[in-house]
């Protein structure tokens, strides 16, 4: 009797702590709507034309292909990489497709889907930093490197430059000034770790930076998307949209289109 007490309050425990939205896919079908949230200025992902508004980038092709799958119309919401979590559990969007790094701290706050892209690092700085031109230059104690202060991802940072110096970071919503990329920009840092997608767009849609390759290929991280903790059935409808996706050649065929084909998962 008292272990079925127990069991009886745990599961009273767990329904009090549920997340309020965990049932994104009757709010989909009734509203014929699939809010995803998105980073609008991520080139090859999620990036939104200054001339046109339009979106484009493999996370917009691919949010289009869930949402008519659902029978549904993708709308976007805007979001940043701190605050998307309270987004999906506040219900402002049903998913996260923006090239989101897989990390334990996050998957406390949100559920991720199985990954679609697996990524090895790369160094981002100033087209102007002459002193730093190779990954040598990047792994050298006078080198600063801006890294957000996360624990794993401290400690990658420093398994993969461990002779650098490292800058924690505390990035906050919707500021700029707090990130690795603008730490750089003004000259507070010397460099910052991107993923190869992240690489590339740093390639294609800023003029101020320069992308330093290691010798070897160096794993960084796994890339997925991210729905409402809790919502089960959700989770498992994205991941049946990935495996369907990677088994009919659409996901590589939309990585390719973008340039992302070294970066895709296969398994």
């Amino acid at each position: 009797m008292r272990a079925l007490a127990a069991l009886a309050l745990i599961a009273a425990s767990s329904l009090a702590h549920a997340p309020a939205h965990a049932a994104s896919l009757d709010d989909i079908r009734q509203s014929g709507v699939l809010k995803v949230c998105i980073v609008p200025n991520y080139a090859g992902i999620s990036l939104r034309d200054p001339r046109t508004g339009q979106l484009g980038g493999f996370d917009i092709d691919m949010s289009k292909r869930l949402a008519a799958q659902m029978r549904a119309r993708a709308q976007y919401v805007e979001t940043d990489y701190v605050a998307f979590p309270e987004d999906l559990s506040a219900g402002r969007c049903h998913i996260a497709m923006m090239g989101i790094w897989v990390t334990r701290s996050r998957a406390q706050r949100a559920d991720f889907s199985q990954p679609y892209f697996s990524s090895d690092a790369f160094a981002i700085t100033a087209r102007g930093n002459r002193r730093l031109q190779s990954w040598d230059d990047v792994n050298r104690p006078q080198t600063l490197m801006a890294v957000v202060n996360s624990p794993e991802l401290l400690f990658r940072a420093r398994q993969i430059v461990p002779n650098a110096t490292i800058a924690p970071l505390t990035p906050l919503r919707q500021s700029g000034r707090e990130s690795p990329a603008a730490e750089v920009m003004a000259g507070r840092a010397d460099v910052f770790l991107v993923d190869r997608v992240m690489a590339k767009g740093y390639e294609r849609g800023h003029t101020w930076a320069r992308v330093i390759s290691p010798p070897q290929r160096i794993a960084l991280t796994e890339i997925a998307y991210a729905v409402p903790k809790g919502d089960a059935e959700w989770l498992s409808t994205v991941n049946d949209f990935i495996a369907r996706s990677r088994e009919d050649g659409s996901l590589l065929a939309l990585a390719r289109q973008h340039g992302f084909e070294a970066s895709v998962r296969t398994d």
